[in-house]
């Protein structure tokens, strides 16, 4: 079986919901045996104008000093999680002060197949690969050089997908929203104390709606149980 890519044949959906600097610490991951992830089964939110509210973005930029060339380093980033705080994916663009070209970073658990690589597509855009640069016991990372054009398409889009192909070679999508990337992006940037507090603010909000949504089904299945009894 051949599982040679297709670019820009594979159509992403939208979900939404960043990870640290690079010399920061690794993500959160899933026990070394975890199945391959799907994609979260709550619903995703609508898409909206990538200009969007910063404030409100899940998109988080944090800004540091390159300890090689001194240059002021700054990686715009979201990341992926369940409801249960559990990592799936992230995506990164990684951008050093005066350089014209920039590092795009998928981070994903492991169980993808690595000949094919990754791909990024935002929107219907031509997808760009990305080549798997190394894993550890829990995640992989994929990468490849783009420029300020693939930063252009994300502020004019609406979202943005990692797509990774499983073991039984099949295209697994993990896509992202653009709301509020353009604001974020061309934003100062925050420290890291600040990054991880925006983090840990947009994981509250999640479990909060996770549980919001959980009542809601309860009082819905408790609705219909009682249209449902029969009359004494």
């Amino acid at each position: 079986m051949s599982y040679r890519w297709k670019i820009g044949s594979v159509r992403a959906p939208l979900l939404a919901t960043a990870a640290l600097l690079m010399v920061a610490s690794a993500p959160v991951a899933m026990a070394q045996d975890a199945p391959a992830p799907k994609p979260p089964a709550a619903k995703p939110a609508a898409a909206a104008p990538a200009a969007g509210d910063a404030a409100t973005s899940p998109w988080i930029k944090e800004c540091g000093q390159d300890p090689q060339s001194k240059k002021k380093l700054c990686i715009t980033s979201q990341e992926l999680r369940a409801d249960t705080n559990q990592f799936i994916a992230s995506i990164q663009l990684r951008k050093l002060e005066g350089d014209p070209k920039m590092a795009l970073t998928a981070i994903v658990l492991t169980g993808q197949l690595i000949q094919p690589g990754l791909l990024i597509q935002v929107d219907q855009n031509k997808a760009v690969p990305l080549k798997y640069v190394i894993c550890d016991p829990t995640v992989c990372y994929a990468q490849a050089e783009v420029d300020d054009a693939f930063a252009t398409s994300m502020k004019k889009g609406n979202k943005v997908a990692a797509i990774t192909m499983n073991p039984q070679g099949k295209p697994m999508v993990f896509p992202f929203g653009l709301n509020g990337f353009t604001k974020v992006y061309e934003g100062e940037g925050l420290d890291r104390a600040a990054g991880k507090a925006r983090r840990d603010a947009l994981q509250e909000q999640l479990q909060k709606n996770a549980e919001e949504n959980r009542q809601k089904l309860i009082e819905q299945q408790n609705k219909e149980r009682g249209e449902a009894a029969p009359a004494q």
